[in-house]
């Protein structure tokens, strides 16, 4: 349905043509309180739900979970006034809060003012490829799909050559552990966002435990954020994983080099829980050095 909420529509230069189709130049920008984009110029369709930016677009979500995407010229879907997709065709960046996803071309596809899915690819003529990239995770591929209804990631799929890469921490030096196959999907599931505050302390005796989380992951009483759960590759799979003892922090990780039809990993917390490999499986498992024996030599004594 139509919000009713109009678009202010600024540029240098503007010309009409009818009451539903107008071109601008010059520092064109159309703002509403959801979004805002903006372009060198620009050209709007209404009765075909059409618009279009070019020279250096941008186009900027204004949610809860802002967004921004570029790229060399942006297209506008509409549908009774409301932006329903977005899509940047050459040198594409998508940008959020802790993501940031690159290809040729990135559509954005939108529902009631929130992202719920995205999709990104590179050209067939050129080796670009689609990225997805994070404080810890990585993903590439020739295309990818990414689901995030009401703005929440929750799944990522990517098809042709895909590679997903993951470090046990945010620093440079972390371990870096991998796995690629000819397609691959990654699941992320929803908890409490400890960075946005400490709501329980202002919560009243009454209201505890009456919190309520929607099919998405937001929980009433305030924030959640998305953590990798899963990570599964399909044909001509291989990984290669770190697995740390959780009973002795001072022992070196094992290294395990796997390959299969299928390998499907499950994440606990920010650790790898376990590795199941399927069709025609091999590999290798190399163990921590154990640690030296405690030196018995006596010293001589000195006088």
């Amino acid at each position: 349905p139509d919000s009713g909420e109009p678009y202010v529509i600024v540029t240098d230069r503007v010309r009409f043509r009818g009451n539903d189709q107008m071109w601008g130049g010059g520092s064109a920008t159309i703002d509403r309180s959801d979004i805002t984009a903006r372009g060198d110029s620009m050209q709007l369709d209404q009765r075909a739900g059409f618009g279009l930016l070019v020279g250096n677009p941008a186009v900027q979500g204004k949610g809860a979970r802002p967004y921004t995407l570029t790229g060399t010229r942006i297209e506008l879907g509409f549908k009774a006034r409301e932006v329903r997709s977005v899509r940047a065709r050459g040198n594409g960046v998508a940008t959020g809060s802790d993501w940031r996803l690159t290809a040729d071309t990135i559509d954005l596809l939108l529902d009631q003012r929130k992202l719920q899915q995205a999709f990104a690819w590179g050209r067939k003529d050129s080796t670009s490829r689609a990225n997805a990239v994070s404080a810890r995770y990585t993903i590439e591929a020739d295309s990818l799909a990414l689901d995030t209804p009401n703005e929440v990631l929750t799944e990522a799929r990517a098809f042709g050559k895909a590679l997903s890469r993951s470090k046990r921490d945010s620093t440079p030096t972390a371990d870096v552990d991998w796995m690629t196959g000819d397609s691959l999907a990654a699941h992320w599931i929803q908890e409490p966002d400890s960075a946005s505050g400490d709501r329980g302390s202002s919560e009243s005796s009454g209201s505890r435990g009456s919190k309520r989380r929607d099919p998405h992951g937001e929980a009433s009483g305030g924030r959640t954020k998305s953590k990798l759960h899963q990570l599964i590759a399909w044909g001509s799979a291989r990984s290669f994983t770190h697995l740390y003892n959780q009973k002795d922090s001072t022992a070196g990780p094992s290294l395990n080099y796997s390959r299969g039809d299928k390998i499907d990993i499950a994440l606990t917390g920010d650790k790898i829980d376990r590795v199941i490999v399927s069709g025609r499986a091999d590999g290798v498992q190399l163990e921590p050095k154990p640690p030296a024996p405690a030196d018995t030599t006596k010293k001589p004594e000195t006088r």
